[in-house]
C-alpha cells in the first residue's frame, strides 16, 4: 500500500466524503484498485477538513467512469438507485471510445465494401416505381433511437429501452390495416419507406450518454438492421412494390467525419440484403435509394419529394420560410419529410406539403424542451397522380 496519495483518491475521497460512509468509501476504493484503511482514510478527512464539506453530489466532471461505476455499484449494495453524472469521460477516456469506435465503423465499412464490390446490383439499381391512377402508400420512420433508455421521471420505470422498441415496430403493419383498411390498403400499387435518420441513438452525442443506453452503437446497428429486415419482408408480402429511400441523422456520427454514421451502416446492410434477396427476380419487388447524405430525393406519383432528417421545426417563421423557398428553388420539390424534433406535424409552404415525423421513444427529455410530450408516433399518408400528400396518419405505435 503507498503511504502517498495521489490525486485522483484525494478527489475522490473529497467527493464521497460528505454523502458516504467510510465503509463504503472503503467499497468504492477497493474496486478501482486503491487500498486504503478506515484509520487512513479519516485521519486524510480530517487533514483536509472534508468531514465538513457540503459537496451534495460525489459526481463531477474530474471522475472517472470506473470510479462512476464504483460508486453506482455501492448505492446499488445501499439500495439507493444510481445516480447519473453530468459528465462521466474524461479527455483522455473520450478520446479512447472516439478511437474503438472508429476502428469499429471503419472494420465494418471495409467489410461491407468488400461484400459490396462481390454482389451484383438489382434493387439498389433498378429505380422501378409504380405508374397509373392508384395510390402510393408513404411510411416515414425516423427516430427510433434503439439503445435509449427513458425512465418515468417519478417511478423510474423504464417507458423506453430496445426491448419496448422492437416491440412497437412489430406493430406497424396491424395498424396499417387498422387506419386505412384492408380493402384500401390490397388496392396500394406500392409501399414507399422513407429512412430519416437517428436510427439508433449512438454514444458520444453527449457526455454522459453511455449510462443512459442498453447497449452499444455497434449492437444498436445490429439490432436496427434485423428489425428493418423483417419489416421490409412484411411489407413485401402486402405491396406489389416496396421502395426504400434513406438519409442520415445526426445520432448515427462517430465523431470522425460526417459520412461515418451508425445510419448508413445500417443502410448500407439492407442495400446488401436487398440486392442479395432480389438477385433471382427478372424484375425486382424491392429497391433501395441511398444516397448517405444530408438529404434524399425520389419520386412518387410524378411528385418529387425531399427528404431530410432535419428541417425548421416550423414553415411559417421568416427563417423557416427562407429554408424552405431555397430548397424549392435547389430541388424543385413537390413534398418535403423530416424527423428529428420528436413530435409530429402536418404544416405547408406556399401550398406544398411539408411532414414533420414523430419519434418511436415518445416523450423523452429532447421533446420536454420543446414543451412537447407526444407519443410514440411514425407517420404515414397516401399519394396519388392528383395530390403530393392525402390521409395523412400518424401510427401510434404505443403500449
Amino acid at each position: 500500500m503507498s503511504v502517498n496519495w495521489d490525486s485522483e483518491e484525494i478527489t475522490l475521497l473529497a467527493r464521497l466524503r460528505p454523502c458516504f460512509s467510510t465503509e463504503e468509501i472503503i467499497n468504492v476504493f477497493t474496486q478501482i484498485g486503491f487500498i486504503r484503511s478506515p484509520e487512513a482514510l479519516c485521519k486524510k478527512s480530517r487533514r483536509r477538513g472534508y468531514r465538513f464539506c457540503d459537496l451534495g453530489t460525489p459526481y463531477t466532471a474530474d471522475l472517472s467512469l470506473k470510479a462512476i461505476n464504483a460508486i453506482n455499484n455501492t448505492l446499488s449494495l445501499r439500495g439507493t438507485k444510481p445516480y447519473l453524472p453530468p459528465t462521466y469521460l474524461s479527455p483522455a477516456e473520450k478520446s479512447k471510445i472516439t478511437t474503438e469506435n472508429r476502428k469499429v465503423l471503419g472494420t465494418m465499412l471495409s467489410e461491407l465494401e468488400e461484400i459490396r464490390l462481390s454482389t451484383p446490383q438489382v434493387g439498389s439499381v433498378n429505380m422501378r416505381r409504380a405508374a397509373g391512377d392508384g395510390e402510393s402508400l408513404v411510411l416515414v420512420f425516423s427516430d427510433w433511437h434503439f439503445g435509449q433508455i427513458v425512465e418515468d421521471s417519478e417511478s423510474s420505470k423504464e417507458m423506453y429501452n430496445t426491448e419496448i422498441a422492437q416491440k412497437r415496430m412489430s406493430k406497424v403493419t396491424t395498424k396499417l390495416y387498422d387506419v386505412f383498411g384492408t380493402d384500401r390498403i390490397c388496392a396500394i400499387d406500392e409501399c414507399i419507406v422513407i429512412l430519416a435518420g437517428d436510427m439508433v441513438t449512438g454514444e458520444l452525442i453527449f457526455p454522459h450518454q453511455a449510462m443512459m443506453t442498453d447497449n452499444h452503437a455497434a449492437e444498436q446497428v445490429k439490432t436496427v438492421t434485423k428489425t428493418l429486415w423483417y419489416l421490409l419482408k412484411e411489407l413485401q408480402e402486402i405491396f406489389p412494390l416496396v421502395r426504400v429511400v434513406s438519409t442520415r441523422g445526426n445520432h448515427g456520427r462517430t465523431l470522425a467525419s460526417p459520412e461515418a454514421n451508425w445510419d448508413n451502416i445500417i443502410y448500407q446492410q439492407l442495400e446488401l440484403l436487398i440486392d442479395l434477396d432480389q438477385r433471382d427476380l427478372a424484375l425486382p419487388v424491392m429497391t433501395i435509394k441511398n444516397r448517405y447524405g444530408e438529404y434524399a430525393t425520389i419520386d412518387i406519383r410524378g411528385w418529387k419529394c425531399l427528404v431530410r432528417h432535419a428541417a425548421p421545426v416550423q414553415a411559417d417563421t421568416a427563417a423557416g420560410m427562407a429554408k424552405f423557398a431555397s430548397w424549392a428553388d435547389i430541388h424543385q420539390w413537390d413534398l418535403f419529410v423530416f424527423g428529428h424534433f420528436h413530435h409530429w406535424g402536418v404544416m405547408t409552404w406556399n401550398g406544398k406539403p411539408i411532414i414533420r415525423n414523430g419519434s418511436l421513444v415518445g416523450g423523452d427529455e429532447y421533446s420536454e424542451g420543446f414543451a412537447k410530450c407526444d407519443n410514440p408516433v411514425q407517420m404515414a399518408f397516401l399519394v396519388d397522380e392528383e395530390n403530393p400528400c392525402k390521409v395523412v396518419v400518424p401510427l401510434r405505435l404505443g403500449d
